[in-house]
């Protein structure tokens, strides 16, 4: 299995990882009917993660909403700097600002995965490369 998911898998890949890698650990229901909705693509917003990251009971739970409503605010500001973009503004600072939250992003991935009792990790990285 790699250690370094961030040069392998893409960033969302890398959040499912997270999440995927969760769902062993987190006992709250509500949690895992957040990821279940997270990894069917029905809800990924920032505020539906961020609900669920505070009453997480894992630590590797916390983490892994934690990511995802970071992927979310990166993924909306990556939408803003496009449509600054085409209407001719100078949206340089909002490419910076959706860089540095893939990179918390990802630094909330590490922690998820840190914090996983993971059982099958290839068979988990398997998946996270192949549906994200």
């Amino acid at each position: 299995m790699t250690t370094d998911l961030g040069t392998k898998l893409s960033v969302a890949q890398a959040v499912a990882y997270a999440v995927l890698a969760a769902q062993e650990t987190e006992s709250d229901k509500a949690w895992k009917d957040w990821a279940k909705g997270w990894l069917s693509g029905d809800d990924r917003s920032a505020k539906a993660a961020k609900a669920v990251a505070a009453n997480a009971r894992s630590e590797c739970a916390r983490h892994a909403a934690r990511a995802a409503e970071l992927l979310a605010e990166a993924t909306d500001l990556q939408t803003d700097s496009a449509l600054l973009s085409a209407e001719g503004r100078n949206a340089r600072w909002q490419l910076d600002a959706e860089g540095q939250k893939e990179t918390d992003c990802l630094a909330a991935v590490a922690e998820a995965i840190r914090h996983a009792e993971i059982s099958d990790p290839d068979g988990i990285l398997a998946r996270a490369e192949a549906d994200f």
